[in-house]
């Protein structure tokens, strides 16, 4: 290694020129500000790090000036939130990208908070410099923009980077508020449904009957105008519930009159019952409402807080690639073999029949070390505030593989976090041995090629009282799949979403746990379908698979369970069964005896 690699005294001298750079701060002499400037005075520290390339090799030192936002007198009057990619997504992102055999490029975003929107003129704040910058003792800093340790850092970071690729003509998702899609027009699309306009508060055109519809279809398509014209004057009326402060009812009444523009009555010459429930589903629907019909999907871009992941055609590349070196300072930059989030993302085999998107934490896995103790110790005997501390990193470092990629430890690492709050040394022992299961056997999630209708399957399970503390445990996986073939029951897919987690309400009986196991599954997977809508331009089906029979056959009937306070899931459950929402519920035969 060179020592200008390994110097942190250059890493600080980085970090130094980057506040000068971006335009941070203002020289302010502390001397002379009143006393009610100096209330807002924050402190700061050196925070050093080492950087480590993808096969877990030094690559160089990092140092950040990183404020004590704790503080910040004004940190109580921030907006402070700051949304970073779903888990789901991701995948999701990956499926499209093995789908269409689309590149993937990573994109760091340099010194990312320093980079974010300027402060407006409230915000007031002075903080200290690091002493190698080279000032007086008595100099400081009155802030422009936000620095690392700012509770409002984040927030101010993602605006700026929102606005620009919403500028680049990106549209978020609906499910999913840091994945964005570029869509284009498809030429001569025949357009069976309605989208309202985010922005415009519009509606597009309607569906049409043409000659070549049959009488049935010209039918349907004359029933679908008036929901749909029908959505759009519930949409009118919601709006005018806040531009008149109207109720509810009054502003259906407006609307329906004509007073807003809008014609008083619904499409056709004769006018149907207003139908509140359909309108009200079809702008709600995960399906119909997204922004994709019509449209060819060009490519699309995860975001988290600084790392840019991104796969799209050449056009989509030039576009949002280019524009982000334009806007932003970029760090590094790779393509199909990445890291994104902690996760090594790598085409594997790429342009055979082979390929396929490979996603893994190796590297995070070699760094899990086990918790330190003596273990001559009784089982029963409380940790030392020493062990806690220990419990509660090595959790933590857990918690962000199995939550990734580490499927394998979902219900063991749920029964540890159980213990987190007053950890035992058999809890030590027990997290201990789920340090060494992840670290024996190499798990990744592999994303290859689906071709035709892809459609979601859902898989929930549920074991009544069977932890420890007598509680019931739930879990799910959940599936996009390939389309079932004719007299196969075989089929291939990818790993989208899972989990384990314990029934935090009381359940009384087994069917009672699969309920709530099935319908936290069921919702899961209309919020996949409407992110996979979105990003992929096509929809999907849901079909849901349960070994507990009872289910399937209670959908069929008018039997009501004991549990009164979960008659109205069971009746959601039939409702969407009989709807058609589930397009397949079947009962599957449980093999074998695992956990979920």
């Amino acid at each position: 290694w060179s020592s200008d690699v390994c110097s942190s005294d250059l890493a600080k001298k980085n970090e130094i020129q980057s506040w000068i750079d971006n335009e941070v701060y203002d020289l302010v002499d502390i001397r002379t500000l009143t006393h009610e400037q100096k209330k807002n005075f924050v402190t700061g520290r050196w925070v050093l790090t080492i950087k480590r390339t993808k096969e877990g090799t030094f690559a160089k030192c990092k140092a950040r000036w990183v404020l004590r936002g704790f503080q910040d007198a004004q940190h109580w009057d921030l907006q402070t939130d700051s949304p970073t990619s779903t888990r789901p997504g991701f995948r999701l992102q990956c499926q499209v990208a093995a789908n269409n055999n689309w590149d993937l490029t990573h994109v760091d975003l340099k010194t990312a908070f320093l980079q974010g929107d300027k402060f407006g003129s409230d915000r007031n704040i002075v903080c200290q410099l690091p002493p190698e910058a080279g000032y007086y003792p008595w100099q400081g800093a009155r802030l422009k923009r936000a620095a690392c340790g700012l509770n409002d850092a984040p927030r101010l970071w993602w605006n700026k980077l929102d606005k620009a690729l919403r500028g680049y003509g990106l549209i978020p998702t609906r499910a999913d508020r840091c994945c964005y899609v570029l869509y284009s027009s498809l030429p001569n699309a025949k357009k069976r449904s309605v989208h309202f306009g985010e922005e415009s508060g519009t509606q597009e055109a309607p569906l049409t009957a043409t000659a070549t519809d049959s009488e049935s279809e010209k039918e349907a398509i004359y029933a679908d105008q008036q929901i749909c014209k029908q959505a759009f004057q519930v949409e009118t009326a919601l709006k005018a519930c806040v531009d008149y402060q109207l109720q509810p009812e009054e502003a259906l009444e407006y609307v329906l009159a004509g007073k807003d523009g809008s014609p008083s009555k619904p499409l056709g010459q004769t006018a149907q019952p207003f139908n509140l429930d359909k309108s009200l589903d079809l702008l709600l629907d995960p399906v119909t409402g997204s922004a994709a019909h019509g449209k060819k999907v060009e490519g699309l871009v995860n975001i988290h807080v600084d790392d840019a992941l991104m796969a799209g055609t050449e056009y989509f590349r030039k576009l949002v690639v280019d524009g982000l070196r334009k806007d932003f300072q970029v760090g590094s930059e790779d393509t199909n073999d990445v890291e994104f989030v902690g996760q090594r993302v790598r085409w594997r085999e790429k342009g055979t029949k082979d390929a396929h998107i490979r996603v893994d934490q190796e590297k995070k896995v070699e760094e899990l070390m086990e918790v330190q103790f003596d273990k001559s110790l009784d089982g029963k005997v409380k940790c030392t505030p020493d062990l806690h501390r220990q419990f509660r990193s090595v959790l933590g470092q857990i918690n962000w593989l199995q939550s990734r990629t580490q499927f394998q430890a979902c219900y063991q690492f749920s029964r540890c976090a159980s213990a987190s709050a007053g950890p035992t040394i058999q809890d030590c022992r027990d997290l201990n041995k789920l340090v060494r299961q992840i670290r024996s056997v190499i798990i990744d999630l592999k994303f290859w090629p689906i071709h035709g209708k892809a459609r979601l399957i859902g898989y929930p399970d549920a074991a009544f009282r069977n932890n420890e503390d007598k509680t019931s445990q739930r879990g799910q996986v959940i599936f996009l799949a390939a389309e079932r073939k004719t007299n196969s029951p075989n089929s291939y897919g990818s790993l989208v979403d899972y989990e384990s987690q314990k029934i935090k309400r009381t359940t009384l009986s087994t069917t009672v746990a699969e309920l709530y196991a099935f319908m936290k599954c069921y919702g899961t997977c209309q919020f996949l379908r409407g992110l996979w809508m979105d990003i992929s331009g096509y929809p999907a089906e849901v079909h849901m698979r349960t070994d507990a029979n009872n289910l399937v056959t209670t959908a069929q009937t008018t039997h009501l369970p004991e549990q009164k306070e979960t008659i109205h899931m069971i009746n959601q459950l039939r409702t969407e069964a009989s709807s058609g929402a589930i397009d397949d519920l079947a009962h599957v035969v449980k093999i074998g005896r695992a956990h979920v």
